[in-house]
């Protein structure tokens, strides 16, 4: 059965195991999907972070993503979250080094990645495009004409993850609670022609990307309508802009706050080269997050999972200037104390919390919307 909210493209990866007979009823074979996508992700947050901080700051990313308890807890779990985060980050080095170079083959992977961040989720258009404009910005070059190719290529990807099947937009049926019903029986009460013909044409007339283009509606309409949420443990009647970033707050480990503010204190001092990678990798974490808070989205950590590599990759960016002795002792015993801290949740990675939610016996109270 589809998912009338989301693109197919993760589900297709975890029935990847079924072909070669990897069927169990714990689904071990789908979950070593997500598992070795995560790993992907650690991998690509490390090599980044050497490459542009050079290797003490590759190794702390590397420890502070591979003891992330959010990322932890999500790498074994058949959804799509880890494979949107693995796939947009992709995208956005891809895209930053074919701004850099020009080169086919950076335009062919930014298209190709673009298109896989589309087929996974819903909101993968939106952060595609929210990171493709913050590298436009940030190289302050516009080709117009190779991202046009970029953009179809992906729209291309989007479809064949469909089969290449021709779908209508719309499906109508006698269903009052449907959008498409309601606004029909509106239609014919007030003789408004018009809008029935678009109604009918739209939902008999099969077009490329239908499947893709009803899933983007169906999602645009549940973000419309207000819920009850769930934020540190009380009920509102809907959603506020500051829900997201304060689960955040309590859900990322101490050590990696630390880390971050510390790296921030010292961004002036900084090489050229350093502080403009971590400018940009500030900018498309905090359009992100802004583009999550106002959205309407539920206050479930795991919808902001890929902020998480800009925010590692901005943790990491002071640690170039790391290079005394004592302050790598330093540094040492503050990943040992980040990674005990993360372990000591197993195996339940995903209710971890750091103390700012007070005691562990008690903090299903707090998240009891933000876990999953």
């Amino acid at each position: 059965m589809r998912d009338p909210y989301n693109a197919p493209l993760h589900k297709i990866l975890a029935g990847i195991p079924a072909l070669f007979g990897m069927t169990d009823t714990r689904a071990l074979g789908n979950r070593m999907v997500f598992t070795a996508l995560s790993s992907a992700l650690i991998f690509n947050i490390y090599k980044t972070a050497r490459r542009w901080y050079g290797a003490t700051a590759g190794f702390a990313a590397l420890v502070l993503a591979a003891f992330e308890p959010t990322i932890l807890g999500h790498s074994h779990y058949v959804t799509g979250d880890i494979a949107l985060t693995l796939f947009l980050f992709s995208f956005a080095l891809a895209f930053l080094c074919f701004t850099k170079t020009r080169a086919r083959l950076w335009m062919i992977l930014s298209g190709l990645f673009f298109g896989m961040t589309m087929a996974t989720k819903a909101p993968g258009l939106l952060y595609g495009l929210i990171t493709m404009g913050c590298i436009l910005l940030w190289r302050i070059v516009y080709p117009w004409k190779q991202i046009l190719i970029i953009f179809g290529f992906s729209l291309l990807f989007v479809w064949g993850s469909y089969g290449f099947e021709m779908k209508p937009i719309l499906v109508l049926s006698d269903n009052p609670v449907r959008v498409s019903s309601r606004l029909m029986a509106w239609s014919r009460l007030y003789t408004i022609p018009a809008i029935s013909s678009v109604l009918t044409f739209f939902s008999s007339r099969p077009v490329p990307l239908g499947g893709y283009i009803e899933i983007m509606k169906n999602a645009l309409i549940r973000g419309a309508i207000q819920a009850p949420v769930v934020f540190w443990g009380k009920f509102y009647p809907d959603h506020r802009w500051y829900f997201l970033a304060g689960t955040l707050l309590l859900k990322i480990p101490i050590v990696l706050l630390a880390i971050f503010l510390l790296s921030l204190l010292v961004y002036r001092r900084q090489s050229f080269r350093a502080r403009r990678y971590t400018r940009l990798a500030q900018i498309i974490a905090a359009a992100l997050l802004i583009l999550m808070s106002v959205s309407r989205l539920m206050p479930l950590v795991r919808y902001a999972l890929p902020i998480y590599p800009f925010l590692i990759l901005v943790s990491v960016s002071g640690l170039r200037l790391v290079k005394s002795n004592r302050s790598k002792i330093f540094l040492a015993v503050l990943l040992t104390v980040y990674a005990a801290e993360t372990l000591m949740a197993f195996p339940h990675f995903i209710s971890y919390a750091n103390v700012l939610a007070g005691l562990r016996d008690t903090r299903y109270r707090m998240f009891t919307d933000s876990n999953i």
